[in-house]
């Protein structure tokens, strides 16, 4: 499943990413980009169709990545679904020039809650809070 999974975020990366030198990515950054965190996949018909990663101590979505083959088809709010039901707080970075995730990520009532630059490529840090548990801290 590695490969496939490095496949895949090489293929997403390459295709939302075309401000930035794509030449530069390669297969090894997947398990360098994702180290340490918790990786849930999305299957179907044997073959991964997409996956977040999530760095558990600051609750960060660091990757949330679909086939293109599979965009619109809900499995990003599957995965997203998951992680909200774990979480009471989540937290992401989105870069400006992202429109369509940033579009995602606000159905999926985020906000953004503050806008940076990191080498030279501004991002938006977005939040997204459960307010229920957050009343409740013994659900979280």
């Amino acid at each position: 499943m590695t490969q496939e999974l490095q496949h895949l975020y090489l293929e997403c990366r390459t295709n939302a990413f075309t401000w930035l030198d794509t030449q530069t990515f390669s297969l090894r950054d997947f398990a360098n980009d994702t180290k340490e965190e918790r990786i849930r996949v999305a299957v179907k018909d044997s073959k991964v169709i997409g996956f977040s990663s999530l760095w558990l101590p600051e609750r960060f979505i660091h990757h949330l990545y679909i086939s293109p083959d599979y965009i619109g088809q809900g499995v990003g709010s599957m995965l997203m679904r998951e992680l909200k039901l774990e979480h009471a707080k989540l937290r992401l970075k989105c870069m400006v020039n992202n429109a369509s995730a940033i579009e995602f990520y606000r159905q999926h009532q985020f906000q953004i809650s503050s806008t940076h630059h990191d080498n030279e490529v501004p991002y938006h840090l977005m939040i997204w809070t459960n307010n229920l548990n957050e009343s409740y801290p013994l659900l979280t």
